[in-house]
């Protein structure tokens, strides 16, 4: 019967491939293709050749269509595959690989149950990890080694200025996200948690940031990676705004790199019925204010009272005046303090439907404060700083022994631009960049006299709403057990609580996991494949093959990481279109298949056939560079495919034979 079929991302290596195969049966193939970087346009004159009615061209990112036709299966091939993208491009990376295969799921389903075609998804090896003998079977759990994750302790911010360990966080949560599109910061909810297994961290220690970052190697960053240096500063501003930003994998990140960080939240009120006189009385009762029960001589009775101390009578005076002097001053007999107390009941009301009547050590900064106006906002933080602020070294600083706290205020701060870090041992928030400080000076409202002496700020690198520090220093770290990642909307990165913008999780295992939610929930069929390491004439010139011979034919020396060792099963394009023709037609739905290559090889020892065919040399030393490491990089992939077998599939390419047509294609078309 003929068959028709989607093959997503039909002008890439594999979907070509299947194009073709699914055409030379005669089934009605649909190709949809983005046309990016990895597409080979003039396939599309070839595919047509099959007949008019045998092949429709479909120019379209897949989360862009809007509706599918009838059909049997959905191949999904389409994938961002370069590992090294720009930001615009990694935002293409998640957006295809976890976007769009919700998207073709959801299409999926709005078919109706009795319509849905196959999802047959394209996964990859890596899905299941490193192992260094034998082979991964398809009931194997997922333990990719180099999913973007972070320890369980690393502190997300939330939308609402609190902060929550990435272990605790659930889906539909709203956590801070950066825009690079309209460089402001914006509220991203969390679409799906990831957990993994890891055995070595990345530990990264970033200038004046307390918290040192730690993740796997694979975790991902953005930076900017300077030429020139004078005394591991920059030589000036104008050469660093022309610096590329990159996104990198931790493990590639390097001492004396720039990483981003946030330095300006976005800010959208809430109507709040708080004034800016009675916000800062608050931010000034949360620094040396608090409630007490005391006995009433004339009434006998227990009443509440407010208690305001300071060592200057005139705060003590400024602040009683918002309760309408309805209390006493007096200075204490023993402590050099002076006193302001008062019954105000309405004051005292407000203060406990806050909250803010709790011990020290666990007061919060109330919804009421965080969610108003800039002005009472500042307010607020101004009455706080009159409390528990000073001034020592050109560096202002707020005291609180709530670590919460602390780490909202540095929060509430940023939405001003005054960048701030949160220094928990000493129970203080410190603004020590000059800028900050004299921002500080000038917006908020404070009874204490700042002075600052106005000295040549060091280069901050400001680009638009973010600033960049060095990391520092890089080591790895021993532990062993689970790491997490979340996938949030729009943006596809999140804040951590030290405002390093950091990106979403390890995208194939993603669209693994999304499959298979949606076959359990919403009955949608799929077949998942998990290739080896394919290749073939077409391939997009990142992959190791077409790399080494661009190399070469431009006189470089190639880029060997962990000197070439890593062992990877190498499966022609052809053979894997084969498998999918196989597995349509012989295959049952709901089911893993896994599809191998039978030649395992070094990627020292590829290098080396190709240096031998196109040289006719045996001095490897001569065209590599073996100084590269990725540290974290899986030694081994190696996968176990008698489920695929036993249908009646096997690989006939043979690599040695191939090999010479793929050296030719590169060299004649060069397009690179």
């Amino acid at each position: 019967m003929k068959k028709i079929v989607y093959v997503t991302g039909c002008l890439g290596l594999i979907g070509s491939h299947i194009t073709r195969k699914c055409l030379s049966k005669g089934w009605h193939v649909i190709g949809v293709d983005k046309m990016t970087y990895a597409a080979r346009p003039e396939l599309i004159s070839e595919f047509k050749s099959y007949g008019p009615n045998n092949f429709k061209f479909i120019h379209s990112d897949i989360n862009d269509l809007n509706n599918l036709y009838d059909c049997d299966y959905i191949i999904n091939a389409a994938a961002e595959t370069h590992v090294d993208n720009s930001i615009i491009s990694s935002d293409e990376f998640l957006h295809s690989n976890i976007n769009g295969v919700k998207h073709l799921l959801e299409l999926i389903r709005q078919k109706g149950l009795f319509k849905m075609p196959i999802l047959l998804q394209f996964s990859t090896d890596e899905v299941y990890g490193d192992i260094k003998n034998g082979s991964h079977s398809e009931s194997d759990l997922l333990k990719p080694s180099n999913p973007y994750c972070l320890h369980p302790d690393t502190y997300l911010y939330m939308n609402d200025g609190t902060t929550k360990k990435i272990s605790d966080v659930k889906i539909g949560d709203v956590v801070i996200s950066y825009s690079f599109q309209t460089k402001k910061s914006e509220k991203a909810k969390i679409k799906n948690i990831f957990k993994y297994s890891a055995n070595h961290l990345l530990e990264l220690t970033i200038s004046e940031i307390k918290d040192p970052i730690k993740c796997t190697h694979a975790h991902r960053f953005f930076i900017k990676r300077p030429k020139r240096y004078k005394n591991n500063k920059l030589d000036n501003k104008q050469d660093f705004e022309k610096l590329p930003i990159i996104e990198i994998e931790a493990s590639n990140i390097k001492p004396g790199d720039w990483i981003m960080v946030n330095s300006e939240l976005s800010h959208t009120p809430n109507i709040t019925s708080i004034s800016t006189d009675f916000a800062r009385f608050l931010g000034y009762f949360c620094g040396d204010g608090y409630i007490k029960s005391i006995r009433s001589i004339k009434k006998n009775k227990i009443q509440k009272t407010i208690l305001l101390a300071d060592d200057k009578r005139n705060f003590v005076e400024y602040y009683n005046s918002f309760l309408n002097n309805k209390g006493c001053i007096y200075k204490h007999k023993t402590k050099n303090c002076w006193y302001s107390q008062t019954g105000d009941v309405e004051s005292i009301h407000k203060i406990e439907k806050m909250g803010l009547n709790k011990k020290s050590n666990e007061k919060i900064i109330p919804p009421e404060i965080m969610n108003s106006s800039l002005d009472v906002i500042g307010a607020f933080i101004g009455g706080l700083y009159d409390a528990d602020g000073s001034i020592a070294n050109n560096k202002l600083s707020i005291c609180s022994y709530s670590s919460k706290f602390l780490y909202q205020l540095s929060f509430l701060l940023r939405k001003f631009g005054i960048i701030s870090t949160v220094d928990i041992k000493n129970k203080r928030v410190i603004i020590s960049h000059t800028h900050s400080a004299i921002k500080f000076q000038k917006i908020i409202p404070t009874l204490k006299k700042i002075t600052l002496s106005c000295k040549k700020s060091q280069m901050n690198c400001n680009v638009g709403a973010v600033v960049w520090k060095t990391v520092s220093e890089i080591k790895t770290i021993e532990y062993n057990g689970f790491v997490y990642d979340i996938e949030v909307e729009n943006n596809h990165n999140f804040l951590l609580r030290n405002f390093i913008i950091t990106h979403n999780s390890e995208t194939k295992a993603s669209g693994d996991m999304l499959t298979l939610a949606w076959a359990r929930t919403f009955k949608v069929p799929y077949i998942i494949v998990r290739p080896t390491n394919n290749y073939g004439v077409g391939q997009y010139v990142e992959k190791l093959i077409p790399k080494t011979i661009k190399y070469l034919n431009i006189g470089r020396k190639i880029p060997l990481h962990n000197k070439g060792t890593p062992y990877r099963k190498w499966l022609h394009a052809d053979d894997t279109a084969e498998a999918i023709i196989t597995i349509i037609e012989s295959g049952v739905k709901n089911e893993i298949y896994n599809i191998s290559g039978d030649l395992e090889l070094q990627n020292i020892d590829v290098v080396r056939k190709i240096i031998k065919f196109m040289f006719n040399s045996d001095d490897i030393n001569k065209f590599c560079d073996f100084t590269y490491s990725r540290d974290g990089q899986d030694v081994r992939y190696s996968l176990d495919d008698t489920k695929l077998r036993n249908l009646g599939w096997s690989p006939e390419k043979n690599f040695d034979v191939e090999l010479p047509k793929i050296i030719k294609f590169y060299t004649d078309n060069f397009i690179w």
